[in-house]
């Protein structure tokens, strides 16, 4: 019964270790975890120049209509 009971605990265990290794997706890793009230913590925005705000300033003359 202790051979047994032995290979069962190294089973479960193992599998254990398989579903914990399998539940961590590399999309969810280095995600925010905590919050901060009325503080944004996403990623910088990327700065604009010229090019892109003439593009972005033409695009809504044309959203805009006559």
């Amino acid at each position: 019964m202790s051979v047994y009971f032995r290979r069962m605990t190294v089973l479960l265990a193992a599998c254990g270790l398989l579903l914990a290794t399998a539940a961590c997706r590399e999309n969810e890793q280095g995600r925010i975890l905590v919050y901060k009230k009325g503080t944004y913590l996403g990623p910088e925005d990327a700065a604009r120049d010229d090019t892109n705000s003439e593009a972005l300033r033409g695009r809504v003359n044309h959203q805009r209509g006559p």
